[in-house]
């Protein structure tokens, strides 16, 4: 099987024979290298949180703070790249790292105003014939209140 992701070229040796009406043979091999193209044939996996902590935030955190999630998501097309950005950040109070998934703290966040925010992160794959694929998912970040101060 010819596959792209394992094998961007094969080489082939071709031999050809002539021999004349007097018997005398001539034998000439040459060398052949035969490119592959790669195709979108492989899917950009749904988006996964590999950061195994809870996805929560402390009240009025520095910018910058974890909250527990690292979006990741998977194209297995040779020389795919992923990169990951929100589709929806209410508020803007989150980054997202476009390497890594890494989602942190960017605003301040206050228990008082709303215990949890939802987000949701898109990752889009770009192999290198500029074939695209996208995927989506929402994540929940619980907010907790600061330690030794009552909510009421």
């Amino acid at each position: 099987t010819i596959n792209y992701e394992d094998k961007t070229s094969h080489t082939v040796k071709v031999r050809a024979t002539s021999t004349d009406p007097e018997g005398n043979k001539e034998i000439k091999t040459k060398d052949f290298t035969i490119a592959v193209t790669g195709v979108d044939d492989n899917v950009l996996s749904a988006i996964s949180d590999t950061d195994n902590t809870a996805n929560t935030v402390a009240e009025n955190s520095a910018a910058g703070t974890s909250v527990g999630i690292r979006a990741a998501a998977t194209d297995l097309d040779r020389g795919s790249t992923i990169v990951y950005d929100f589709a929806s950040n209410p508020g803007d109070l989150f980054a997202i790292d476009a390497t890594t998934g890494a989602i942190t703290t960017k605003g301040n966040i206050n228990y008082e105003d709303k215990t949890s925010h939802t987000v949701k992160v898109r990752a889009t794959s770009t192999d290198p014939e500029g074939n695209t694929a996208i995927q989506t998912k929402d994540f929940t970040i619980a907010v907790t209140g600061k330690i030794g101060r009552a909510h009421v």
